[in-house]
């Protein structure tokens, strides 16, 4: 049972039992005398009411979640939230410490900065070799041109010479 039911629970309780203590005491008391045709009378005022019930026992968690440490370095609580703290989703409730972990974080971030910096290098490496094949199909293409040039001019004008010569 959660503590607002069982809260509710003994407040009803309560409330009954007072109810009935009431109704007890009115119908066992002697009934006022009347004189001269007075009926007796009492003046109620607005107050507070004050109902406190007292209960021992322990406060247990509707949904529990366990946090545990996942690392495989040894960690040291740096900080951490009093107990009974209210806290909402987001808060920070522990803070640990841990060298190692920041030791190899920074190891990685230095291996990362180097893995980028030969990326670029290979990257500019690609895009120079790109060029210069570029302009080495460019070449060819333009010495098969010239190719074909020579070839038409010979057999036009060198190889009818020559085959008149023979």
């Amino acid at each position: 049972m959660t503590k607002q039911k069982r809260q509710i629970v003994l407040i009803a309780g309560g409330a009954a039992l007072l109810a009935g203590v009431v109704i007890l005491w009115l119908a066992l008391r002697d009934p006022p005398e009347a004189t001269d045709g007075e009926v007796p009378a009492v003046r109620v005022l607005r107050g507070p009411l004050l109902i406190s019930v007292t209960e021992g026992g322990e406060v247990e968690a509707e949904r529990k979640r366990i946090i545990s440490n996942e690392l495989t370095w040894p960690v040291i609580i740096k900080k951490v939230v009093p107990e009974g703290t209210l806290v909402k989703e987001g808060d920070v409730i522990i803070e640990f410490e841990c060298k190692e972990l920041m030791e190899a974080i920074t190891q990685e971030k230095l291996k990362l900065t180097e893995a980028e910096a030969e990326h670029l290098e290979a990257r500019e490496n690609l895009d120079l070799k790109k060029e210069e094949m570029r302009i080495q199909v460019n070449k060819a293409r333009q010495d098969v041109i010239d190719a074909e040039a020579d070839l038409k001019r010979y057999e036009e004008g060198e190889w009818p010479v020559l085959q008149g010569e023979a």
